[in-house]
């Protein structure tokens, strides 16, 4: 009930910011469908646990660790990045078609994500898992914006924004809060880069831009995996994960994405 509350108050919030959104454009629909069999092909994929060293810029230094990533479908996720300052924890999950998510620093009780925070891909480091494979749901409607060039490279620029059925009022917000926009290589359709935004816990207009990039896909179990993603924030570079080991399908259960 507290999550329809404040999904209503994100549609008060932001009555102003969006026309009510159309149907997806059959050439975005062409080229996500091309990025699926890319990336996946006719192969079913239910988990994939991922193991990578992990580099965190900081200033004129730098932090080496280690991280563990796994997600089951494309609402459920953990990551578990181990540096030398801090290890910390992040969990994604959804309950009765809401998501959510929490956090915690050294094995410290959870903090809640906002709700404002969890419109966009759960496994953002599995692009298999990404709203790519959402594209025959109408409550995700995407677009096609052009080829272009991003981060020095050529691209097909598709973006999508999804709607909310539970609660109608809260749909312009929401559509704002999970723009997402892929970066695909014209070629392959492999995708290059995401990006989408977050914010503050306490001021969900303030949008800080997210950037997830994808190098050196491998063929693991014949699905293709990116071993090297990067996590940019505001354009800085965040983590630069380097993967070690990919495994799909190992039987995940759904309680190790549980909340506490």
């Amino acid at each position: 009930m507290l999550r329809v509350i404040l999904a209503v108050m994100l549609f008060l919030s932001h009555i102003g910011y969006a026309q009510t959104a159309k149907a997806s454009d059959p050439v975005a629909i062409s080229a996500v469908q091309n990025a699926l069999s890319s990336l996946v092909g006719k192969l079913p994929v239910a988990d994939v646990s991922i193991d990578a060293t992990v580099v965190s810029p900081s200033g004129l230094d730098s932090e080496t660790g280690s991280g563990t990533f796994t997600a089951k479908g494309l609402n459920l996720s953990r990551t578990q990045i181990t540096l030398s300052s801090a290890t910390r924890t992040d969990t994604r999950n959804i309950t009765n078609g809401i998501p959510a998510g929490q956090w915690s620093v050294n094995g410290q009780p959870a903090s809640t994500y906002a709700l404002h925070n969890c419109w966009t891909d759960a496994a953002w480091f599995f692009p298999a898992f990404s709203a790519l494979a959402q594209w025959s749901n109408g409550n995700f409607v995407w677009s096609y914006v052009g080829s272009e060039r991003h981060a020095g490279l050529n691209t097909q620029h598709l973006r999508v924004v999804q709607l909310y059925p539970q609660d109608a009022k809260s749909l312009l917000a929401v559509q704002r809060l999970s723009t997402t926009d892929f970066y695909l290589d014209p070629v392959s359709f492999l995708p290059l880069a995401v990006v989408s935004k977050v914010h503050p816990d306490q001021d969900m207009n303030t949008d800080i831009p997210v950037e997830i990039r994808f190098a050196d896909y491998r063929s693991v179990q014949g699905v293709q995996v990116p071993f090297r993603v990067q996590k940019l924030l505001n354009g800085t570079l965040l983590l630069d994960l380097t993967v070690t080991s990919a495994v799909l399908n190992s039987g995940l259960q759904d309680s190790a994405f549980t909340l506490q």
